[in-house]
């Protein structure tokens, strides 16, 4: 806009100067305010007109102004102060950030990755105990624990090579390497590779259907009960048979004491007995039951069974479980003498509806469980009292499709306590339910009830055996043989 000499040529814009204006009133237009100076008609000569021209946005903090001369020269265009680059601002549309707080967060982020973390530390400020996890701060209320977390976080299952009919009997070896498991229409037993599925031996010598079958604690022996009235004792790594033991009639059940020196026998004849298995020949029994004696376990830990007593459950078909205490002959002394009447002393657990077709210590020997058609229950070992209830109508059968004209339990048992308090609740709508027993005992209403895990077979399962490390082997009624491991 602004002219220069007719002989020299026009220079840029941004680096013309102004005309010269002689009068003062120049210098007070430049501090004057946006308000245009009106003309004084006292004064002789004309007062120029100052208007304010914006330049364009830059990213700066100051704006730079120009002047407008009358002659329409512009002002020159001053040089931007030099200011601190952390007061830089960013403009965009109503966006604004300002380059020193951008900068300043990012150094508290350094400092903050590279801190070292300050694990679980518990600090008590003003009586209150707070629990501090680097910059993170919760404040730690003691409260009533509702419901117990379950442990089992995961599972994987798979199938192996079955039998041609329903499995009746299976146990897992202590080590949850191998497993032995017959058919009902079986009088051998099959040793299986649990990984590879591969049979490993057969054990022949009953002349009958096998109907029960267990692994000794020291994982040398196995034993097994057959319809033809004699348990057999077998050595795993022959194959061969070490102790027959004959009984009156039909042996269905059986379990070792946990130091592996005794083994127990639940017979058709009401009576359950004590076997010594090293000289082979019976220490005691106990006779108290009514009717035929179903299910028994002998409590699995040894530092609990004292001055050679080991505690004995037993379910028969007088809808009863028994406790009672089996003695060890070799270890009596002044102080504990054995029993004069093999039957004085035991405890009798009421509330079954039939027949008691399981019954189990829990792998801390704090409580026992029994199930019958329709009731599964969990018994406290302190005060011999039910303290859980399951009913086989109340559990949940979603996703069969077609239901079973009857709803019955088959068989209970409990996990491993590293699961916590659980139990693994087998039916006739071939479903395993996995049961925590405190979220029942808390009664909070969830929409699954007690139920953490449901396992699905094929057909009905009348055979499980559970490992200590979480390892579960059943079967089902079309001779399909699953492994499930718990995590």
């Amino acid at each position: 806009m602004g002219c220069g000499s007719s002989n020299a040529d026009p220079q840029p814009a941004t680096t013309q100067q102004p005309r010269p204006v002689a009068d003062n009133k120049m210098q007070s237009a430049k501090q004057s305010t946006k308000q245009p100076v009106h003309h004084d008609d006292t004064d002789d000569e004309e007062t120029p007109l100052y208007a304010e021209k914006k330049a364009k946005p830059e990213m700066t903090t100051t704006s730079c102004r120009g002047v407008v001369s009358k002659a329409n020269i512009p002002a020159p265009a001053p040089q931007p102060e030099v200011g601190n680059i952390l007061d830089e601002l960013f403009e965009f549309d109503d966006c604004k950030i300002l380059v020193s707080e951008v900068l300043k967060a990012k150094q508290e982020r350094m400092l903050r990755v590279r801190r070292p973390l300050e694990r679980k530390r518990t600090a008590v400020v003003d009586g209150e105990s707070k629990l501090t996890w680097g910059d993170f701060q919760l404040k730690k209320v003691e409260h009533e624990r509702v419901f117990s977390v379950s442990m089992v976080h995961n599972y994987s299952s798979y199938s192996l090579v079955g039998h041609n009919t329903r499995v009746k009997c299976v146990a897992l070896s202590p080590t949850e390497n191998q497993y032995v498991s017959c058919s009902s229409e079986d009088s051998s037993l099959i040793l299986w590779d649990r990984e590879t599925g591969r049979e490993m031996g057969t054990f022949m010598g009953h002349d009958d259907t096998i109907l029960c079958v267990v692994f000794s604690p020291d994982n040398k022996n196995i034993a097994t009960c057959s319809r033809d009235n004699h348990m057999i004792l077998w050595d795993i790594i022959t194959m061969k048979q070490v102790l027959t033991f004959e009984h009156p009639r039909v042996v269905i059940c059986c379990s070792f004491t946990p130091d592996a020196k005794y083994l127990v026998s639940g017979c058709q004849d009401k009576i359950c007995r004590v076997w010594d298995t090293r000289r082979g020949k019976e220490a005691m029994n106990f006779g108290r039951h009514e009717a035929i004696v179903v299910s028994l376990c002998v409590m699995p830990r040894e530092d609990m069974c004292k001055g050679g007593q080991y505690p004995v459950c037993s379910g028969s078909a007088d809808k009863t479980v028994r406790v009672w205490t089996a003695f060890d002959p070799s270890r009596s002394s002044d102080k504990n003498p054995p029993p004069k009447d093999n039957n004085e002393q035991h405890i009798i657990l009421q509330g079954h509806q039939g027949i008691v077709f399981s019954c189990q210590y829990s792998q801390d020997c704090k409580y026992i469980t029994s199930s019958d058609e329709k009731l599964a229950k969990v018994w406290s070992v302190a005060d011999n009292a039910c303290i859980c209830t399951f009913s086989v109508d109340n559990i949940s059968a979603t996703l069969v499709n077609k239901m079973p004209k009857r709803l019955t339990w088959t068989l209970v048992y409990f996990l491993p306590s590293k699961f916590g308090l659980c139990i693994a609740a087998i039916s006739n709508t071939r479903l395993i339910h996995i049961l925590d027993v405190e979220r029942e005992l808390k009664k909070v209403n969830y929409p699954e009830g007690p139920e953490v895990l449901q396992l699905y077979a094929r057909s009905p399962v009348h055979c499980l055996s559970i490992g200590n490390k979480g390892t579960m082997v059943y079967g089902d009624s079309f001779g399909n043989m699953y492994v499930t491991i718990l995590k």
